[in-house]
């Protein structure tokens, strides 16, 4: 998407989950974008740019996109 800068993250890297059926999203919860991440509101809406379907909820299952526009990543922002 060309953007260069910190995506402003909660707490990247904190995930140690030797099992992969573990992720959850409690443990997911540092790789969550900041209230200041440059990553919210800054996706595609893919469904009306290339007819492709992103689904209803991102990784952790919170309904997608929270306001009209889509952030950048598999986490959306539940803080916009």
């Amino acid at each position: 998407a060309g953007i260069f800068k910190d995506p402003m993250l909660l707490d990247p890297g904190s995930l140690d989950l030797p099992d992969p059926e573990q992720i959850n999203p409690e443990n997911l919860k540092g790789f969550y974008p900041g209230k200041a991440s440059p990553l919210i509101d800054a996706g595609l809406n893919l469904k009306e740019l290339l007819d492709l379907d992103p689904g209803k909820l991102d990784l952790v299952g919170t309904p997608i996109p929270v306001n009209e526009t889509y952030d950048l990543g598999a986490i959306e922002s539940k803080d916009e």
